[in-house]
């Protein structure tokens, strides 16, 4: 078996709660990700991923990605 730690990236590209969906984009497009680690000043309070931003950004149409 590998260990997560040897297949793991470990140049962490993270948003805090406090920043914009437009910053998390921005983030995954230049970055070519798709979910950002979601860090405040005590540590990891969460995940986003681009299926939770585009269910945001279509939320008015009632699209859901699933």
């Amino acid at each position: 078996n590998i260990r997560v730690s040897e297949v793991m990236t470990r140049k962490l590209i993270t948003v805090a709660p406090e920043d914009t969906t437009d910053k998390a984009i921005e983030l995954m497009k230049e970055n070519k990700i798709g979910i950002l680690p979601v860090l405040d000043k005590d540590g990891l309070v969460g995940i986003v991923a681009a299926k939770d931003l585009l269910n945001e950004a279509c939320e008015q149409d009632n699209f859901l990605v699933e």
